[in-house]
């Protein structure tokens, strides 16, 4: 966890009524290829925000690789983003996370928060 995160930390612990921590670009920070998996399956985690950091190129956000871009969820150039949490989107924030982008590589930010026992 980042340094200065305490009260972020502590809100989502109230949030979620369970113990919370927060990984920041947790697999990667770039997109260097169509099915680039940029998020692992886990069970745990409750919720992420995907940034797109590239200021020339498009991001696509995926859940099965797929042969071509464009599908999926459309992350613009210069700042699109995703956010995804348990609370509004049921299972999904557990589910693997792919990209693939309009030219490469993408730079990417992801800040997942999820449940420690």
């Amino acid at each position: 966890m980042r340094a200065g995160m305490g009260k972020l930390q502590e809100y989502l612990s109230k949030k979620y009524g369970m113990p919370c921590d927060i990984r920041e670009n947790p697999v990667t920070a770039s997109v260097a290829a169509i099915n680039t998996e940029i998020l692992r399956n886990s069970a745990d985690r409750l919720g992420y925000v995907v940034i797109n950091l590239d200021a020339a190129n498009t991001l696509y956000l995926y859940f099965e690789p797929v042969a071509a871009v464009p599908r999926g969820f459309i992350l613009g150039a210069g700042g699109g983003g995703l956010a995804i949490d348990a609370e509004r989107h049921g299972p999904l924030p557990g589910r693997r996370l792919l990209a693939g982008g309009s030219a490469y590589p993408v730079s990417i930010y992801i800040i997942e928060w999820f449940g420690v026992e």
